[in-house]
């Protein structure tokens, strides 16, 4: 079950990095 979760957090953090990145281009952008 561990592992499981394991997995399931490390997707979780990719998607959260990946918004984080989004949102900091469009910050960016906007700056721009």
């Amino acid at each position: 079950m561990r592992a499981f979760t394991n997995i399931l957090d490390a997707k979780v953090r990719r998607k959260i990095i990946d918004l984080a990145k989004a949102l900091s281009e469009e910050d960016q952008t906007n700056k721009l």
